[in-house]
């Protein structure tokens, strides 16, 4: 069931708006947002849609396609952050909320949500919906908000609503990538820059491997992982660990005494350098020569940042071993996604090869995706 349909099936044949947002898929940086690093993300063509209408309730009316059977309501003045469990209709409400807090005014609204994002697997789900809405409550209201201020806006919803720590890479991915180009978002300088990302033009495909590993990024090892960081950067006197250059690392790591902080230091620093290799490859058209520093960000997320699962590093092997030039888990970890570079000449292979290490173990068998770089979140 669309949005539309569902919208008019909840809430009657008045007329309504549609808009929507992407998943994105982390191509490099992981962890880095938060630490005010770089990060290179691209949108996918799994979106969020969402239609609504302005009502006289004074009520924010919510439903989904994949829960149609519950219609939450809460009054304008009700919405507030609180304690308690997070609901998915948090994210929908902690975006009203924090258009509210921006100074804009907001009515009441009937809002129908449909998704083809997958939840728990890396995609940012939360993003695509939050972005989705954020362009939706505000359009619909009369203001003309840039999207990389509704980025903010939805990742301070995800901030202090729903109450997830997470940095800006996700939302700013969602609202405002570009089809055919990845977003080199330097969170530190405030910068993007949108770069081609033609995988198809060197004879590559990228593989979005979904493990079906669920991941729940707000259960605390997320927010352990932030706090880490900012304790090292308290530590060495810096105000991120980004103000830590590539060829000053090993005097910053020989400045910590703890083991746990020095490793995850070192992931952030080589990271932030992995991403300017990287760059410097896809400038140059070079896209063939990314995979090592894939692979050697997966290796430092799952040994010095420990953020990966048995399920990610299955998929990496197996991918790298049937003939993957690099592959990485992406997302916040702890289940979700592997990235794949992949010649098209070999992408069945791949793909056959880990099913079949997946069937092994008997794990739940994954699902296996070719993704290209889409546009963000854009009114339909």
């Amino acid at each position: 069931m669309s949005a539309g349909d569902l919208f008019r099936s909840a809430f009657g044949s008045g007329a309504f708006s549609e808009f929507s947002a992407p998943g994105r898929v982390n191509l490099i940086g992981e962890h880095t947002d938060y630490n005010n690093g770089l990060v290179l993300p691209f949108a996918i063509d799994a979106r969020t849609h969402v239609a609504l209408s302005r009502n006289d309730l004074g009520e924010v009316r919510v439903v989904s396609a994949q829960r149609p059977e519950q219609i939450r309501s809460l009054r304008v003045g009700e919405i507030q952050p609180s304690e308690g469990d997070v609901d998915w209709t948090d994210y929908v409400y902690g975006v009203f909320w924090a258009l509210t807090q921006s100074g804009r005014t907001l009515g009441g609204v009937d809002l129908a949500v449909d998704s083809n994002v997958p939840v728990g697997a890396g995609l940012s789900s939360s993003a695509a919906l939050e972005c989705a809405v954020g362009l939706a409550l505000s359009t619909v209201h009369g203001y003309d908000v840039p999207l990389p201020e509704i980025a903010r806006l939805a990742q301070r919803a995800e901030n202090v609503y729903v109450g997830m720590p997470c940095g800006l890479m996700d939302q700013m991915a969602s609202a405002t990538c570009q089809a055919g180009s990845v977003l080199f978002f330097d969170v530190g300088a405030d910068t993007c820059e949108n770069i081609p990302f033609d995988t198809a033009a060197s004879g590559l495909s990228v593989l979005v491997i979904d493990t079906k590993a669920h991941h729940e990024l707000a259960d605390g090892e997320y927010a352990k992982r932030r706090a880490s960081c900012e304790q090292a950067a308290a530590q060495l006197g810096l105000k991120s660990l980004r103000d830590i250059e590539f060829d000053g690392l090993a005097d910053a790591l020989s400045r910590l005494d703890d083991d746990v902080l020095i490793r995850r230091v070192r992931h952030i620093v080589t990271e932030n350098e992995r991403v300017r290799t990287v760059v410097g490859y896809l400038r140059q058209g070079a896209v063939s020569s990314i995979g090592p520093d894939l692979t050697a960000s997966h290796v430092s997320l799952r040994d010095d940042f420990e953020v990966s699962a048995e399920e990610l590093d299955i998929a990496v092997d197996a991918a790298l071993s049937s003939g993957a030039l690099g592959a990485r888990m992406t997302g916040g970890g702890f289940g979700g996604s592997v990235i794949a570079l992949v010649p098209e000449s070999v992408a069945a292979a791949v793909t056959d090869a880990v099913l079949a290490a997946f069937a092994a173990r008997s794990l739940t068998t994954p699902v296996v995706r070719t993704v290209a770089p889409a546009t963000g979140a854009r009114a339909d």
